[in-house]
């Protein structure tokens, strides 16, 4: 339990409610609540930050090993091996289709 909702419980047992007003104390209510949610929260995120931690980890190994793989393959072998894939190819043609702005209406009669 936090402090805050120890505080009110106390305000509350005692005479007059500490001088604090009906809405001053549903206020405090309010607040210890808020309070409690947010440690709830805040407790979500540190466990999904440890999590992104071990995710990260993970993949700097994995990023390690490929720029040792890379490393050992010379430019041009590497450059022959992305000219081999289709999706090369593919994002090559939307980089001229894009630069030079060709009307893709045209090209519809292409592929029908």
């Amino acid at each position: 339990m936090c402090k805050s909702v120890l505080v009110l419980e106390a305000l509350k047992k005692t005479k007059g409610n500490g001088g604090m007003t009906k809405g001053q104390l549903m206020l405090a209510e309010a607040q210890a609540e808020d309070i409690q949610t947010m440690k709830k929260e805040l407790q979500e995120v540190k466990s999904d930050i440890s999590s992104l931690k071990q995710d990260v980890a993970g993949i700097n190994g994995k990023l390690d090993i490929l720029i040792k793989q890379s490393e050992n393959k010379p430019f041009l072998q590497i450059f022959k091996e992305l000219i081999n894939t289709k999706g090369f190819w593919f994002v090559l043609a939307l980089i001229v289709i894009g630069i030079y702005g060709i009307d893709l209406q045209n090209l519809k009669g292409l592929f029908q």
